[in-house]
């Protein structure tokens, strides 16, 4: 383990706590409360499900593979799946099959091979002399199947409220955060403090322009909400008694490949800048003594993966926790800590 300075500049740390609101809004809401039953285990709260696979079709048609004009034309799909990751696939019909099944861009769909075929193609090419030549192969050949499936975040499915709701926040806030809805592109451009396009695609605005940011557990299952007003203030609006693991990934899903570090940063407005800086999803920890919880959790699931916690050097304090907790959390996982250096 050890300890290092970054120039990367960690900021003030949002963030009150506060009772959640009276229940009984939830019914003046008209919104049904349905109590999923709780997983036993992770395992099967995790379990693949239709709708953790549906994307949001963002566009299909023909062009040059891979968009490289060098290369011939082909069929393709481009979706964006519900962190905000856009990805696009390749392959013959396969917008057809989106067509057929008469999606738009801005529908949220499952796009599968239903079917492998074999198939005989003509494919040129040069002979000894050099000459260009065509032939008659064998190949496969993929037959998609698309279908249209209801937005996840309009529809609070049985699976949907399980997911979202493994420990109730409060029916209330259940409410307020079904009710609000993703962000627009005007709305994410004019508060570009709170992150790029990613990071703000796992957050939610109501119609008072607030923007709700959900927090999970060590199971990694929604257990609280943090509110961000319209003047930039932010509150805890619901959770449980103490934020021990409450964390949110700002900026999608941490990478699998044990040599991405995983960043922690104890405060928000840190996570969102170093988000927006590397590029890499960054964890945010809710608060400093939440850091050491947080960090052995990920250390538990990511037993190869360096991982990287943010502080600050409060060295005009007595206590100087802002430093202190940090270096605790770092030890206990054998990690790195980083520390802006001190003004001269």
């Amino acid at each position: 383990m050890r300890e290092r300075n970054n120039n990367a500049e960690i900021l003030v740390a949002l963030g009150a706590t506060e009772q959640p609101d009276d229940t009984e809004k939830a019914t003046r809401l008209g919104m049904e409360i349905v109590r999923p039953k709780m997983t036993t285990s992770f395992k099967e709260y995790a379990a693949p499900h239709d709708g953790n696979k549906a994307s949001r079709l963002i566009a299909s048609g023909t062009a040059p593979y891979k968009f490289d004009p060098k290369k011939s034309q082909s069929s393709f799909v481009t979706l964006q799946d519900a962190n905000g990751i856009e990805r696009t696939l390749w392959g013959i019909d396969i917008a057809q099959s989106v067509d057929q099944a008469d999606a738009k861009p801005g529908d949220w769909i499952t796009l599968e091979v239903a079917e492998t075929k074999e198939v005989e193609v003509e494919e040129e090419y040069r002979d000894k002399t050099g000459q260009l030549q065509t032939r008659t192969i064998k190949t496969h050949r993929n037959v998609w199947k698309t279908q249209i499936r209801e937005d996840p975040a309009q529809t609070p499915t049985m699976t949907a409220l399980r997911t979202e709701l493994a420990e109730k926040v409060g029916d209330h806030t259940w409410c307020v955060w079904q009710a609000a809805r993703p962000a627009d592109k005007q709305t994410i451009k004019a508060r570009a403090e709170l992150g790029t396009a990613k990071a703000w695609a796992q957050y939610r605005v109501d119609r008072d322009g607030k923007v709700f940011i959900p927090l999970r557990d060590s199971g990694n299952r929604l257990a609280a909400l943090y509110r961000i007003n319209t003047d930039g203030s932010g509150e805890m609006i619901t959770g449980p008694g103490n934020d021990k693991g409450l964390h949110h990934i700002v900026g999608g899903k941490l990478s699998k490949n044990p040599k991405e570090p995983i960043l922690i940063a104890d405060d928000l407005v840190s996570a969102i800048e170093l988000n927006r800086q590397t590029g890499k999803p960054v964890v945010w920890a809710v608060t400093t003594e939440n850091l050491k919880a947080v960090a052995e959790n990920l250390r538990q699931f990511n037993s190869k993966h360096e991982i990287v916690i943010a502080a600050t050097d409060a060295h005009m304090t007595r206590e100087n926790w802002s430093l202190c907790l940090p270096q605790q959390a770092f030890k206990a996982i054998n990690g790195t800590l980083i520390v802006p250096p001190l003004a001269t």
